[in-house]
């Protein structure tokens, strides 16, 4: 195959794969929804206890491979780390400042060669931010970039032993939400890193998040046992453990511990991370299918 149809299948293919999780995304509708257990889309929040931040981060660090078993229907082939306000929060508390305003970060991954996904697979990494209105109950604005490692946008299985992902919130001076930047970084292969400005006209503040593993669509994508990792969270201020909550229609089976602080701020951190943020003190969670 010659280079020029090489380059021409490619761009085929990410286009395709990227109207599928546009799609996908865009049909969720976004709810309140009662969890009681850190697994899936139930998560504990983290928090600055209403204090606006300058920024805040979420490293996820991959320590024993993940793999996929299966998928429900809608979500075939896709994984998410998604990075989602408190609903309740944007949605119905407009007196404290609230704009409507629902913005969400996205690392997605499309399982392109030997589904549902292992060490051998290969596919397509996006970074997507989206915004949902709560008053017109759609999403007003969406950007996205394509992840590459080493220029290539067919990258190996992001989710091996080393890895590493993350997304960050930015917070400008007038305390809305800025931009949003993103990580992947794959072992021996490489990295990328990216990052998308919010208009003014479409942003709000930062409130309490969670960061999930899921699946797309409001499907699910079901891991082999085995898989396992931590969350570390950074701040220019001291955040804490938050409530749990759902707050996407999307779901896995990874489930989470309690959030844990250690008073001290290590360098670099996180720890092991090609990345490093300066952070008020050390916290972090753990993971595991």
């Amino acid at each position: 195959m010659s280079m020029i149809a090489r380059k021409s299948e490619i761009t085929t293919i990410l286009t395709l794969t990227l109207f599928m999780i546009l799609t996908i995304v865009t049909a969720s509708t976004k709810v309140v929804v009662a969890c009681t257990s850190p697994i899936g889309g139930c998560n504990y929040e983290v928090t600055t206890n209403g204090v606006t931040p300058s920024y805040v981060g979420a490293y996820a660090e991959i320590t024993n491979t993940m793999t996929v078993q299966s998928y429900t229907s809608s979500t075939t082939n896709w994984i998410t780390l998604q990075y989602n306000p408190d609903t309740y929060m944007v949605f119905y508390n407009p007196f404290d400042g609230s704009t409507g305003k629902w913005v969400q970060g996205t690392i997605a991954f499309y399982v392109a060669t030997n589904p549902p996904g292992n060490a051998n697979s290969w596919g397509y990494g996006y970074f997507l931010v989206q915004v949902y209105n709560v008053s017109s109950n759609y999403y007003e604005w969406e950007n996205y970039l394509y992840i590459t490692i080493n220029g290539q946008y067919y990258i190996p299985w992001p989710l091996i032993s080393g890895a590493w992902w993350y997304i960050t919130y930015n917070v400008g001076n007038n305390g809305l939400i800025s931009s949003i930047s993103a990580g992947l970084y794959i072992p021996n292969k490489g990295g990328w890193v990216g990052s998308i400005s919010v208009p003014s006209q479409h942003t709000n503040r930062w409130y309490r998040s969670n960061v999930v593993w899921a699946g797309a669509n409001s499907g699910s994508v079901t891991f082999n046992s085995g898989g396992s990792g931590t969350f570390y969270y950074c701040s220019n201020l001291p955040l804490y453990q938050g409530p749990l909550a759902q707050n996407t229609a999307e779901n896995s089976n990874v489930q989470y511990t309690q959030i844990y602080t250690v008073p001290i701020n290590p360098y670099p951190y996180p720890p092991s991370s090609p990345w490093t943020c300066i952070s008020y003190e050390e916290v972090y969670q753990g993971f595991q299918t």
